[in-house]
């Protein structure tokens, strides 16, 4: 019986993750393709630019401490208040003094403009430290009550944001909810966790503080990286071009981007059963990964073979003929999702094997790579190069540094891509 409820919490929470997944996924797209059209290119970029600037703060604020939070709460269950007290604390002070370096580098490097901008949606940098409240969620395998809290807020603020719409607001106010939707899902977790719990309870303790902090500091750094790997693309095109520019970067990269939902779901459904597989026998864990890069190089090429041929018409379809220009954009982009698969496969490679500072390394590679690249092809080739320098960062990323870091594994990708299965 203990068994069968086991199996039953762990399809509930995971189905309750993929309805979050979705939902976001199709209200968040409509809406922000209607924001984009309503906006126009260059106030969208700006917007995007800002965006892009506050998910690094973000990080910075979350301090590292997710993955270990969870981890203790699940290891050390009565410890919770003290637990949970001692992360809020360090949240909350992280997230303060990441709300003043924001406000204060825009202050000195941006406009008036784009640091209101920044000064608004930077709000959620302050109610971000709630977010202990999913984490102590997870840890309970109550991922129900999470989900159902942020997504009334992200309703909540979708909806708000096609009042903007409807009633021609400025752009300041679109910034003010990016703000607000931290601040809705904060109180909804509150009002959830305080069905059962007190906030009275919760206890700071200083060497735990300090052990956090510790601890924290590796994942920080690499979740730094991971962001700058990723939206530094951003925000270089609106410093080494314009808003407008970035504009319709931004419009093509959204889509191109939230293609790889699905190798991630794949990922998380298989882990378990690969990891099953090296348990019972190292020749048949052999065999499935190398069927895992296979099969994730198939659903790849699924993937960008269609959007490359009718880029044009999605875009201009889901955006207006304005838009056209990050059609080029798609078309290119759609390519870093090839090679984000092959990353994804060599995760639970690495996962398995114990080998987690290699993905360092190789975050540390991308990032490398990309900024060089779009430094210099950015200039030359506009968004165009900025889209290339994505698709050749990833693919450093993801493949050619196995070639020095693990070279059995750059073999295997490349079969795979090229569709040759291993023996």
């Amino acid at each position: 019986m203990q068994i069968s409820a086991n199996i039953k919490s762990f399809i509930s929470n995971s189905a309750w993750l993929l309805f979050d997944k979705f939902y976001r996924i199709g209200l968040g797209m409509l809406v922000s393709v209607w924001i984009a059209r309503y906006l126009g290119p260059a106030s969208f970029g700006e917007l995007a630019y800002v965006i892009s600037a506050l998910i690094f703060f973000q990080t910075l604020s979350r301090a590292g401490l997710d993955g270990i939070v969870v981890r203790e709460l699940s290891l050390n269950p009565k410890n919770s208040e003290e637990i949970i007290g001692s992360a809020f604390f360090i949240k909350l002070i992280s997230g303060g003094l990441s709300y003043l370096l924001a406000v204060s580098l825009f202050y000195c490097f941006e406009g008036p403009n784009l640091t209101l901008l920044i000064a608004l949606a930077g709000i959620t940098l302050f109610f971000q430290s709630m977010d202990i409240l999913e984490l102590w969620f997870q840890s309970q395998s109550l991922n129900k009550k999470s989900v159902v809290a942020k997504l009334i807020a992200y309703s909540i603020v979708n909806i708000g944001r096609i009042f903007l719409i409807i009633t021609e607001q400025d752009i300041i106010y679109f910034a003010l909810f990016v703000g607000l939707e931290m601040v809705f899902a904060a109180l909804a977790l509150i009002i959830m966790y305080y069905q059962n719990n007190t906030f009275l309870s919760w206890t700071v303790s200083k060497k735990l503080t300090v052990k956090l902090l510790r601890e924290s500091w590796p994942y920080l750094l690499s979740g730094l990286s991971v962001v700058l790997y990723m939206r530094v693309d951003q925000l270089l095109i609106k410093n080494l071009t314009s808003p407008e520019s970035l504009g319709f970067y931004a419009a093509g990269v959204a889509i191109s981007s939230q293609l790889s939902f699905i190798p991630v779901i794949i990922q998380k459904t298989i882990t378990p059963f690969i990891t099953r597989k090296k348990a019972e026998s190292e020749q048949q864990y052999q065999q499935w990964i190398k069927k895992l890069f296979f099969g994730y190089a198939v659903f790849g090429w699924l993937i960008c073979i269609p959007f490359y041929f009718f880029a044009e018409y999605l875009i201009v379809f889901l955006y207006g003929e304005v838009y056209r220009s990050s059609s080029e954009v798609l078309a290119i982009h759609v390519f870093t999702n090839l090679f984000i698969n092959m990353g994804i496969a060599q995760t639970i490679w690495m996962v398995l094997e114990g080998k987690g500072k290699l993905a360092l390394a190789k975050t540390l590679v991308g990032l490398c790579v990309c900024i060089i690249c779009n430094l210099i092809l950015i200039p030359r080739y506009g968004i165009v190069g900025a889209a290339i320098s994505a698709v050749l960062a990833q693919a450093s990323q993801a493949v050619l540094s196995n070639i020095i870091l693990a070279p059995n594994i750059f073999l295997l990708q490349v079969k795979s891509l090229i569709f040759i299965k291993a023996k």
